[in-house]
């Protein structure tokens, strides 16, 4: 909003600076001229903060979905292993379904040991390729989401501190301005 008022009045400003010059000999008529700049700056800082801060994928999304395949996934190497046709001990290795990074590690410990020992498991499985394969590109997508969303963070706390460092610029320069307009 301060934006759109300072962008439009700008006109009438510009108008009142002769003015301002001379009747008011210690003004600072250089921050006076950066008022439009300084909107301009302020609305960059603010989409770039804006841009920088939204979610780059559906996290949570993709971790419901995801955490659904990894206890399918668990349940059919389960039985395998209880079967004798694969090697059961990477089920003690996995991590659990506390956070998206856990269940995203999980489904590619689970999908490389499927991979590994397909040939067993072709026949004397419900597993399909095609829902392994689903599995590690969905995984791939969340460990990319979250990557980026730590990134992200860093770039969102960045962004956010020039946004605000403009703001007062622009907040300075503005109420300058406006006490010179309310004086003369």
């Amino acid at each position: 909003g301060a934006i759109i008022t300072a962008r439009g009045c700008i006109g009438e400003l510009q108008a009142l600076r002769p003015r301002i010059v001379a009747d008011l000999p210690n003004f600072d008529v250089e921050r006076f001229d950066k008022i439009e700049t300084y909107a301009f700056a302020l609305t960059q800082a603010n989409g770039d903060y804006l841009s920088s801060s939204a979610p780059p994928m559906p996290i949570a999304e993709l971790t419901e979905e995801l955490k659904g395949i990894r206890d399918m996934l668990v349940s059919d190497v389960t039985a395998a292993a209880r079967r004798g046709l694969v090697d059961g001990s990477p089920l003690n290795e996995l991590k659990g379904t506390t956070c998206s990074k856990n269940i995203a590690t999980d489904i590619v410990t689970l999908s490389s040991l499927i991979n590994r020992n397909w040939a067993k498991l072709q026949g004397h499985s419900a597993l399909k390729l095609e829902e392994i394969e689903r599995a590690e590109q969905l995984a791939e997508s969340l460990q990319g989401a979250l990557g980026t969303k730590e990134q992200q963070a860093a770039k969102a706390t960045e962004a956010a501190d020039l946004r605000q460092r403009v703001y007062t610029l622009f907040v300075k320069a503005y109420d300058h301005a406006r006490r010179a307009v309310i004086y003369l």
